[in-house]
């Protein structure tokens, strides 16, 4: 018989993750021959690691072997199994395991299942947006940017805004509800959690624009922090 076991939650984008697998004799005799352990994982897991005493152990095929005698009631040194979790796996998962050889004849409880609890966390997205054109030499013209969880689960650290303003536009204020803000460097930080599908209060960037400033400016600016593990749709541009 085979046992599969794991410890807590796993996380989306976790490495190191392990199962546990053990076999045992649960007949009246010893086994006698090769006895072999297979895993099939499920999408959203990759293997990086399979080992235990005594076994020899396939990571490419999950697949562990012995053949020394396995006692009745018996068990054998534990097989450990690492994985790394996707950034995007589901919220729950079932790893599956199998146990044959050893000379058996009852092969109907040789399996085993670990349904496996994921945790998802948060995706920011930062949005920056402005109202009209605005004019050479203006003073209080506005951006607005809003931080956005457009991930699965709530953020789980500090969350933080850079604006990177182009030359011709000069900051005067940056404040938002809940943020601590700073003009020198151009940044807003909070560390209250932001829950999936939900927005922080909005942020307002106020600049005075030069006398000489160009026909078409780009203004930019990027979120960061909260747990995150995909930074790839972290930063917004607006074409002012």
């Amino acid at each position: 018989t085979l046992t599969k076991t794991h410890g807590g939650s796993f996380t989306q984008g976790q490495t190191g993750a392990t199962y546990t697998l053990t076999v045992t004799n649960s007949g009246a005799g010893p086994t006698a021959g090769l006895v072999t352990v297979t895993d099939t994982l499920p999408s959203g897991l990759t293997a990086m690691g399979l080992s235990g005493s005594g076994w020899s152990c396939t990571l490419g095929t999950l697949t562990c072997t012995r053949s020394d005698a396995l006692a009745a009631t018996a068990s054998y040194p534990a097989i450990t199994l690492t994985v790394t979790v996707a950034s995007d796996a589901p919220t729950s998962v079932t790893n599956a395991a199998a146990v044959n050889g050893g000379g058996e004849l009852n092969a109907a409880n040789n399996a085993a299942s670990d349904v496996t609890a994921i945790t998802p966390v948060a995706d920011l997205i930062v949005t920056k947006t402005h109202g009209g054109s605005f004019t050479q030499g203006q003073t209080g013209a506005t951006y607005t940017l809003t931080v956005s969880n457009s991930g699965a689960g709530p953020t789980t650290s500090a969350v933080t805004v850079t604006d990177a303003l182009p030359t011709g536009l000069t900051a005067t204020a940056l404040s938002g509800p809940g943020w601590s803000c700073t003009l020198t460097p151009l940044l807003c930080t909070r560390s209250d959690a932001l829950a999936a599908g939900a927005s922080y209060p909005i942020l307002t960037l106020t600049v005075s624009v030069a006398g000489t400033a160009p026909a078409s400016v780009t203004n930019t600016a990027a979120v960061s922090g909260g747990g995150e593990l995909n930074v790839a749709n972290n930063a917004a541009s607006d074409v002012t």
